[in-house]
């Protein structure tokens, strides 16, 4: 057993090899597919260094082993796929919530293959993972100071990047349309009906920024309207004034503007769009609230 990141790429490019082998329409290859993107993954978490796939364990033999002692008499145990991905999500430049979800998708259909009596890569269209699955490949590899040559050939390279390129593409036509067509809508509104659509999503972007939502201009209508993301990295919490303050950077993810019904629901999306930039989140607790009566306090001092 070895979690050492030169192991996990050799056997990534094994499976990966693999699934080349099959026609495309063969259930084999997009299960062989993500059987390489798994391990793919772990090697980019293990570049890092090979105790961040460690599963805790009371007595830290995990810990050890990916140190370099004797695995335990049970064998050493890796943390699950799934933390594997939220890893990458937090260590990979460009690796965000679309990524996350295509490798949790693939994961669980594996999943369902191996455990259970479904057929989950029988008519599984390549339109649907394909190009996804290159792009998050092609991030994972760079982060490895490698290319997908390296990973994929030569051949299978300069198809992979047809294949994104014309995802990118179709992204970028699908959000042109839909920002023309709501803004066209909207503005075809009587002036009193517009002027209520954009005075109620201001007061809704407000109340927002206290949830977590990040102001911006609707890209179609114009009106005062927010994104929603995920968190990439927290900075822990912080005493100022009185009162914990807590700030994450965030990658937005969705939108939904309310005075044109405008909606896109990835990064990529709103990367088009225009308003895919990161932001910072923050969030003020009381010391109580935020660490309840009998915690002891473990924050950082601020004179900000």
């Amino acid at each position: 057993m070895s979690w050492q990141p030169d192991a996990l790429w050799s056997k990534a490019k094994l499976y990966m090899s693999r699934a080349l082998e099959e026609d495309r329409d063969d259930a084999f290859f997009p299960f062989w597919s993500s059987l390489a993107l798994e391990f793919l993954a772990r090697a980019a978490v293990a570049k890092v260094h090979p105790t961040l796939l460690a599963a805790p364990d009371v007595s830290m033999q995990n810990v050890l082993y990916a140190l370099g002692k004797p695995a335990p008499k049970k064998g050493a145990k890796s943390i699950p796929a799934s933390l594997v991905f939220e890893l990458c999500k937090q260590l990979v430049p460009n690796f965000g919530v679309d990524e996350v979800a295509l490798c949790e998708s693939l994961a669980n259909r594996r999943n369902e293959e191996l455990h259970s009596g479904g057929l989950p890569f029988e008519q599984f269209a390549a339109s649907d993972w394909v190009a996804r699955f290159y792009n998050t490949c092609n991030k994972l590899v760079i982060f490895q100071e490698r290319s997908l040559v390296d990973f994929l050939g030569k051949e299978e390279t300069t198809v992979a990047e047809k294949v994104m390129i014309a995802a990118e593409e179709a992204v970028i036509e699908k959000v042109k349309r839909s920002i023309s067509a709501h803004k066209i809508t909207f503005e075809e509104k009587d002036k009193k009906t517009r002027e209520r659509l954009l005075s109620a999503s201001k007061e809704e972007a407000d109340r927002m920024s206290m949830r977590g939502g990040h102001g911006v201009k609707c890209p179609a209508c114009g009106a005062s309207t927010w994104v929603t993301g995920d968190v990439i990295a927290s900075q822990g919490a912080k005493y100022e004034d009185h009162q914990v303050v807590v700030r994450a950077a965030m990658l937005p993810t969705k939108i939904e503007c309310i005075a044109c019904g405008l909606t896109l629901s990835t990064h990529a999306e709103l990367e088009v769009a225009g308003i895919g930039g990161q932001y910072t989140h923050t969030s003020y607790f009381h010391p109580v609230e935020y660490y309840g009566e009998h915690n002891e306090p473990d924050w950082e001092y601020s004179n900000e």
